[in-house]
């Protein structure tokens, strides 16, 4: 069956679905392409404008939304696949222009943010997320599809990058290193710094890198906007182990726990739920409630891991995993 998964233009998310993308039956669409006319695309960026969108949901939105490559590629029934953050540039006119000329198709969400997020994108894109009517709406976070009724994308989207593939092991320069991205008020900020300081007193060798975050001036670095991923990948790749830190009461892991499998690395995380995931194991992955309970010794320690990873995270199984879902609807109906 054909797949079609539309993105926002520019997502990191993309990559994240490179080997579904690059398979002959998946189509990726951007739903945000400027126009080459500037003053065509600045009308385009006011009338599809997410602060507008906040207030009033302007009409004819679809016209910026072109069907020909979908027209040339997709079958009578497809999987027509959204990630919620395209979903913030476009609104339901799109959705059911597609839909009039797809009917017997199915409409797949893919929510990658927590529904409570304070993340620009979702706050735009929700009311779609939970006003369509769609065949199947998938999510990485448990409490999401406790909460709301989504599937679980069951680990299944995280895509070799093309740093992965080519590799080499890296001279490690770090102990251990921490990167990530902060949103308005988070607070794992301070939880990040204190285990900084913490690790840093006890003369561990540390590289943490925090991302749309003012500087503090206490020795971690800090960046005004995010940063390219193959940054992210060398950081992490140049160090003994990988830190994870997640916000209270959450279960759901970071891109961190995939990067610690692919590269080898260890991996230290104050998510508990680390134990019930795929490749945990006890030797090369640790968790934390308070810095007391870090085992420096551990961190600092240089020693061979492999986790016998064998392409078991790829979005190739969505398509399979789609389809077990759909089936388990139908039995149900």
């Amino acid at each position: 069956m054909k797949n079609i998964i539309f993105n926002k233009h520019g997502s990191a998310v993309k990559n994240f679905f490179r080997d579904l993308i690059e398979s002959p039956d998946t189509l990726a669409i951007d739903v945000n392409v400027p126009c080459k006319n500037k003053l065509l695309d600045l009308i385009r960026m006011v009338h599809t404008s997410q602060t507008i969108r906040k207030k009033v949901n302007l009409p004819f939105q679809d016209i910026w939304f072109s069907m020909k490559e979908i027209r040339a590629f997709a079958d009578e029934v497809s999987n027509f696949i959204f990630v919620s953050e395209a979903l913030a540039f476009i609104n339901i006119d799109v959705l059911k222009k597609i839909k009039r000329e797809y009917p017997k198709s199915r409409f797949i969400v893919i929510v990658f943010d927590s529904m409570h997020a304070d993340v620009r994108n979702l706050v735009v894109g929700r009311p779609l997320i939970l006003g369509f009517p769609w065949d199947l709406a998938l999510s990485f976070n448990q409490d999401d599809c406790d909460e709301f009724g989504f599937r679980n994308l069951e680990l299944k989207y995280y895509s070799v990058p093309e740093i992965f593939r080519n590799r080499e092991k890296s001279e490690v320069h770090s102990d251990i290193s921490y990167i990530g991205g902060a949103q308005p008020n988070d607070t794992r900020v301070a939880k990040i710094r204190e285990i900084y300081r913490y690790l840093v007193g006890r003369q561990v060798s540390c590289n943490f890198v925090i991302t749309n975050w003012p500087d503090q001036k206490d020795g971690i670095r800090y960046e005004k906007d995010y940063i390219p991923y193959e940054e992210f990948v060398r950081i992490e790749n140049e160090s003994n182990c990988i830190l994870e830190v997640v916000k209270e009461g959450q279960r759901s892991n970071t891109a961190r726990y995939f990067e610690a499998v692919l590269l080898n690395k260890k991996l230290l995380t104050n998510n508990p739920n680390i134990k019930t995931l795929p490749f945990y194991d006890e030797r090369y992955m640790r968790c934390f409630e308070t810095v007391y309970d870090i085992d420096l010794q551990w961190v600092r320690a240089a020693e061979p891991v492999d986790y016998h990873y064998n392409g078991e995270f790829s979005p190739v199984h969505i398509p399979a995993l789609i389809e077990k879902y759909l089936a388990e609807k139908g039995d149900q109906s």
